[in-house]
């Protein structure tokens, strides 16, 4: 990744680069999907939302039970869900859910408290 001024930074994938805001917290694939299907400003229903959120939650406290996920990682992820649910804002169709959890989860600090 490179950063580009203050506002930008640069993803590179198998088809190349692209420039993806900095504030952002999907990547290149998002940028590409927008690019490509310029389907509608449509939101997506809350419900939906929370429900991938509660699902990956779920799936991260499972794993760390069992000893299939590293508690810093479990816990990491199960904080990205959580922030879903305090940004109570409906989220643009084009938008990845998966880019926000993996975003999320690589900005969280591994020592979660």
């Amino acid at each position: 990744m490179i950063l580009v001024g203050k506002m930008k930074r640069v993803e590179e994938d198998f088809l190349g680069k692209k420039e993806v805001p900095e504030s952002s917290y999907y990547g290149i694939f998002t940028v590409r999907a927008n690019e490509t299907f310029k389907l509608s400003s449509q939101k997506v229903d809350l419900r939906i939302i929370y429900a991938g959120a509660m699902i990956k939650k779920a799936a991260a406290l499972a794993n760390k039970d069992v000893g299939r996920l590293e508690k810093e990682k479990a816990d990491a992820i199960v904080k990205a869900c959580d922030e879903v649910f305090l940004r109570n804002k409906l989220i643009p169709f084009s938008f990845k859910f998966n880019n926000f959890i993996a975003y999320r989860f690589c900005a969280i600090p591994r020592a979660v408290q």
